[in-house]
């Protein structure tokens, strides 16, 4: 289970640089939103792993304010799980 969760944040980072709509940009938040209650189960490690994911969303263009603000809200959320 953890080396498909870590191929599959891999996967995710490094695809969203070719997205160029919010609608794929969605897709990807998604899927990190699906990944992080498993990462934070799994361990800190794990998290890790889900940031560079999420500032690879962060950076892409195409994501929207609203998108912004979920990204956010997801990784305090993981932040959160390690204060």
């Amino acid at each position: 289970m953890l080396g498909l969760l870590t191929t599959v944040l891999s996967l995710v980072g490094t695809v969203v640089p070719l997205f160029t709509t919010s609608t794929q940009i969605a897709s990807a938040i998604k899927v990190v939103g699906e990944v992080v209650p498993i990462a934070i189960a799994v361990g800190q490690d794990v998290w890790a792993q889900v940031k560079p994911a999420i500032d690879a969303i962060r950076q892409n263009g195409a994501a929207t304010p609203e998108q912004l603000a979920e990204l956010d809200a997801i990784e305090a959320a993981g932040d959160a799980a390690y204060d």
